[in-house]
């Protein structure tokens, strides 16, 4: 359904200026979800990420998860139009997924899929 959407930034890419921060130096108030938009359906990237100690996420996740990024249609709709935006328009909310890292329990791995994770509570992007 997205893949008509793809060639806009195929086209607009080019003309968008990245931010000047490389992920490890965001601080954890700037992950936003067109972020996980970029990494997961532009670039196919699998995340790992670290969570705060003590926010919502480190307390339904643990420290550390590895994940496939899942989006839903009228979430995917929504990031190509912020994404195709010049500058973009970045916003922070819930990320589902599918967890790939560590084992997680069946609550945890639903907990997930059905209701993710807040960008806000990510300290840093390990890898990609």
């Amino acid at each position: 359904m997205y893949l008509n959407y793809l060639c806009i930034f195929a086209e607009n890419k080019n003309k968008m200026t990245k931010e000047n921060l490389s992920i490890e130096q965001r601080p954890h108030n700037s992950f936003t979800r067109e972020l996980f938009f970029e990494l997961s359906v532009l670039e196919n990237h699998t995340i790992t990420i670290s969570f705060i100690p003590n926010t919502e996420s480190y307390n339904n996740y643990g420290l550390t998860i590895g994940i496939k990024v899942i989006f839903e249609d009228s979430e995917l709709q929504e990031l190509i139009l912020n994404y195709s935006q010049i500058p973009i328009k970045r916003t922070t909310g819930y990320i589902k997924g599918k967890a790939l890292l560590p084992q997680l329990t069946d609550e945890q791995i639903y907990r997930l899929k059905i209701y993710g994770f807040n960008t806000m509570d990510i300290y840093e992007i390990i890898n990609v």
